[in-house]
């Protein structure tokens, strides 16, 4: 049984830059999804901060995909990413921040210190 990918309005592919996210947006694709119903979300690890967790070039690598297939790329992050999560000490788990289609969201954060 295969699903009518014609009856989604949108469909999300989570693009960590590896070899999953891609064969799923290939076999999406070859399945005959609409190109203008794909989207790829890529979650940064490290944030907006400097490479600790992710290689330096994942990010550019999703944004040329999405270009390269000429589809929407929304990220989301951490706060102070990864690290900061590693090294915090009596501090509460930072924001995540989220690209979407109608801007920028920012949530959490506001947590019990540990």
């Amino acid at each position: 049984m295969s699903p009518d990918l014609a009856s989604y309005d949108r469909i999300i592919v989570a693009m960590s830059g590896g070899k999953d996210g891609t064969a799923c947006l290939l076999a999406l694709l070859e399945a005959g999804a609409a190109v203008d119903r794909i989207e790829l979300w890529h979650h940064e690890v490290d944030g907006a901060g400097r490479s600790f967790m992710d290689w330096p070039s994942t990010g550019p690598y999703v944004a040329a995909l999405a270009r390269d297939f000429s589809l929407p790329l929304y990220r989301s992050w951490r706060e102070g990413g990864f690290e900061r999560e590693m090294l915090r000490d009596n501090a509460p788990t930072a924001p995540v921040v989220f690209e979407t289609p109608d801007g920028v969201i920012r949530t959490g954060g506001q947590g019990p210190e540990c």
